[in-house]
């Protein structure tokens, strides 16, 4: 209901200020409370790794197509005349309100179910003699504090939903004034349409190679292509940079950022299995520390756009038709500098951050594998 209602006025001049701060921060809010909860349940649902990978498979095909919903939104939007993409919007959130309604009742009675199979002793057999139970909030802050790789992840996180954001916002204006006139509005469309959809399914991919390599080791690959993609691009800036080149990048940056955070659910859950096993605890508290990490993390998202309106500038580009960068001829060296800031360094300069982060997560190899031992012994 937050999203249809984003869509529609209130007024012009304070009523407009006032509409897009409260339905900003209401949108926001509510999304974050459904993306916490989404991910807790990976957590909750197995403690199996394989099972978690398969889980994300799925939510990541689903996902691709629901995200074919943003080409009806591109076809229909026009700024003069919204009434056709409210339509639109008024459809999409009527079928998301039926989706997210049935997967709720699904679950519920999926847990119904299990509880009814287990008689008065088996309820007792879940959690060891020594375990907790839920702390109290000074003590689980204390807890966080504490836990190595939860603030390693932290830290990673901030920089990972900064680079995300970015690359979310400023990629219609990445791809408007550096392709130019190089494409048709229906061509860009596509690409955009596409820029939703490709994420889900490199994730798809990506969860292949954790199978294979672990999750340490795939995320640690796909940080390494994306760290490549951006030093080619940071090469070719300096070289031949024409317009179609600079359309697949800005496109696989895109992708390959979204990859990172399409993982991720994967890293909370497995911290989520770590904070079990270090303080003994009997139940996992999967919602608390995701919200938690969503808690310190979410500021770098509003960093994004500030930061990128900030480098952003009408003078370092033409308006319309393709930047002067392209031709060859007289070309400004400090549009150059902060056209490489935007589109190549950003992001170079998160990924490394990133893995040299990633370098000193240590929930992998055998440590995980007590972890996992552990949590099997609790059930």
């Amino acid at each position: 209901m937050a999203f249809i209602a984003t869509w529609i006025e209130w007024g012009d001049g304070l009523l407009s200020g006032l509409h897009f701060v409260v339905m900003l921060c209401l949108y926001d809010g509510l999304l974050t409370y459904v993306e916490v909860n989404h991910s807790a349940l990976l957590a909750d649902i197995t403690s199996d790794q394989s099972q978690r990978t398969s889980l994300l498979q799925w939510s990541a095909i689903c996902a691709t197509i629901g995200s074919l919903s943003s080409l009806a939104a591109r076809a229909f939007w026009d700024p003069q005349d919204l009434m056709a993409f409210r339509r639109v919007v008024i459809t999409v959130g009527f079928f998301s309100c039926v989706a997210f309604e049935y997967t709720a009742t699904q679950l519920r009675n999926c847990s119904v179910v299990a509880v009814s199979k287990m008689d008065d002793e088996d309820l007792l057999l879940p959690v060891k003699a020594n375990s907790k139970g839920f702390p109290k909030m000074t003590d689980f802050i204390k807890e966080l504090a504490s836990h190595h790789n939860f603030t390693v992840f932290l830290a990673m996180s901030a920089v990972q939903c900064f680079d995300c954001t970015f690359q979310k916002n400023f990629f219609v204006i990445f791809l408007d004034r550096l392709v130019g006139d190089g494409m048709t509005a229906s061509s860009q469309g596509m690409v955009v349409t596409v820029s939703f959809a490709l994420p889900h399914l490199v994730a798809i991919g990506a969860t292949v190679l954790v199978q294979k390599w672990g999750l340490h080791g795939a995320l640690k690959f796909v940080l390494q292509v994306r760290f490549a993609v951006a030093l080619t691009a940071l090469v070719s800036l300096t070289t031949a940079f024409s317009w179609w080149s600079a359309c697949v990048f800005i496109l696989a940056n895109r992708v390959v950022s979204e990859c990172v955070c399409r993982l991720f659910p994967l890293v909370q859950s497995d911290l989520t299995d770590e904070d079990m096993f270090l303080h003994q605890r009997g139940h996992g508290m999967s919602a608390s520390i995701i919200g938690s990490a969503n808690l310190f993390s979410k500021p770098s998202q509003s960093m994004a756009p500030m930061l990128g309106f900030y480098l952003l500038s009408d003078s370092l580009m033409p308006a319309g038709g393709k930047p002067h960068m392209f031709e060859g001829h007289d070309q400004d060296v400090i549009t150059r500098l902060h056209i490489c800031k935007m589109v190549v360094l950003v992001p170079l300069l998160c990924t490394t951050v990133e893995w040299l982060l990633w370098r000193k997560y240590n929930l992998h190899g055998k440590y995980l594998a007590e972890v996992k031992s552990y949590l099997e012994g609790c059930v």
